[in-house]
């Protein structure tokens, strides 16, 4: 007859046995506290374990902050790795080295606990910085540990930081991206796609696997640059994606998710009604680290709706012309931002509307810029605008300077406010109908205007945007005067 002693004895085995096999049994048996567990933390086990294994060689994770994706994958996971083959080698990385330090010794007390010790007997730390045995001196420091009497070792590193000499079987980037004012910094993203393409790819070891954990801020992030080129190019890494909303929606969920739409992906932490509150207080916000969806369906400032139907022909008889433009020249990297010049027109017998006629757009230097200015000046519709309204930065000042003997009407403005204070600002007449767009079979640049202006602040670039919101800033703040000396009032300029 089985004793109780020895009862709890079998149990315990068959926990370790379990813990041994299974990240989650594991990440369990080795918590501090009670781990609330939900539907998406064993689907996310899931794809850990088939990315510990092999089988899966790129895997992108994607889920709304504190939900338990760096618990997972990047505290535990590594523990367990290193427990079922110590020999193996992880290069951990996030935003910051401070950060990747943190995950780093949250890792190392997983590794050094009694619960650890008792799953993986064979896997240990050294008991100081350095500790010498027959063969070899064993590191452990914050960014630094190995395994006594195996090759096995966890590097952490910050992204944009070094990693000479060290190769990995496990590559984890955990948070590549800081916050909301990098994310939406053009050099700053770049920067993180040239340290991952540059760097820390080429650190892996034959057969490596290569995780990204991270909530999305941007369309452009690292996560939405891997995705498109895997789409772009087949020869390309093709990554598995696990994406898992805030709040499940009707299209693009993942095909292991069982809710319904609506439906919050962990309740006992955060419910429908917490997000539908985020939501009422920065949509786009919502939509990029609650959704992983940088451009919300529908639009984030601009909706699609407000564009839609809004076609139509030039309505003749007198009214106000005015040019538009936002000028970042001066760069040739494809990257860039484009100079953007738009020709509005504000019928006078219908103040209360106001249409895009023309736009161009390129990337220009200086001159090529002047030069199209001069081309602009000659074209017959475009030669009705008296004013000619370029935004007041570095380039602009110039672009003025260089034609104001030449074309007249060119005046700088000083806009009010960030690029997103003057989108929204202009929003109520998108949403009254103020606003007409031209016949997209005339205006072939339509398409990405609309883009841009729907996804914007999300979107990759915005000087379409910034054009925009500068016209329809002026023509609806005019009250009936001439727009030059309107511009003149407001601007000190005589």
């Amino acid at each position: 007859m089985t004793t109780d002693d020895e009862l709890l004895e079998l149990l315990e085995e068959e926990a370790l046995d379990l813990a041994r096999e299974s990240l989650l049994a594991f990440t369990l048996y080795t918590f501090d506290g009670q781990f609330d567990v939900n539907w998406h933390h064993r689907l996310l086990c899931d794809k850990l374990e088939a990315f510990e294994r092999g089988e899966i060689k790129r895997l992108i994770i994607c889920m709304p902050p504190r939900h338990g994706k760096s618990e997972l994958a990047s505290r535990r996971l590594p523990a367990w790795i290193l427990g079922r083959n110590p020999n193996k080698k992880i290069i951990a990385c996030s935003y910051a080295l401070d950060l990747a330090l943190d995950m780093s010794r949250d890792t190392k007390r997983i590794v050094q606990s009694e619960e650890y010790a008792r799953v993986f007997p064979a896997t240990k730390l050294p008991g100081s910085n350095v500790v010498t045995d027959s063969r070899q001196a064993y590191k452990n420091t914050s960014d630094q540990w190995q395994i006594v009497g195996h090759a096995g070792q966890y590097l952490a590193r910050g992204v944009g930081g070094g990693i000479t000499g060290k190769g990995g079987d496990f590559l984890i980037v955990d948070d590549p991206i800081k916050d909301d004012k990098q994310a939406q910094s053009e050099t700053e993203r770049e920067n993180i796609w040239r340290w991952y393409t540059k760097v820390l790819k080429t650190r892996r070891s034959k057969g490596a696997g290569i995780m990204i954990i991270m909530t999305r801020w941007h369309m452009d992030d690292l996560v939405g640059r891997l995705i498109k080129q895997a789409k772009d190019d087949p020869a390309a890494d093709q990554w598995e994606v696990l994406t898992l909303p805030g709040i499940a929606e009707e299209v693009g969920g993942h095909p292991e998710d069982p809710r319904e739409v609506g439906e919050a992906l962990w309740p006992a932490f955060k419910d429908e009604a917490e997000w539908a509150q985020d939501k009422a207080e920065d949509e786009a916000g919502y939509a990029a680290l609650g959704q992983q969806r940088p451009a919300p369906e529908g639009g984030t400032i601009i909706k699609t709706v407000w564009t839609e139907n809004r076609y139509t022909t030039i309505p003749a008889g007198p009214g106000t012309w005015i040019w538009s433009c936002d000028p970042k020249a001066g760069s040739k990297d494809p990257k860039s931002s484009r100079v953007v010049i738009q020709l509005w027109f504000q019928p006078q017998a219908y103040p209360g509307r106001v249409y895009l006629i023309d736009q161009v757009r390129g990337l220009w230097d200086q001159p090529e810029t002047l030069a199209e200015f001069r081309r602009l000046s000659k074209l017959p519709l475009w030669r009705n605008a008296r004013a000619k309204l370029v935004e007041n930065k570095a380039d602009g000042k110039s672009i003025v300077a260089g034609l104001k003997s030449e074309i007249p009407g060119l005046i700088t403005v000083e806009p009010q406010g960030n690029p997103v204070v003057r989108t929204r600002a202009v929003a109520p007449y998108w949403a009254a109908g103020n606003v007409w767009l031209p016949d997209d079979s005339l205006a072939p640049w339509l398409g990405e205007f609309i883009a841009e202006l729907t996804m914007f602040p999300a979107a990759s670039h915005d000087d379409q945007v910034d054009a925009m919101a500068l016209a329809l800033s002026h023509l609806f703040i005019t009250d009936g005067h001439d727009p030059i000396e309107h511009l003149r009032r407001i601007t000190g300029k005589r």
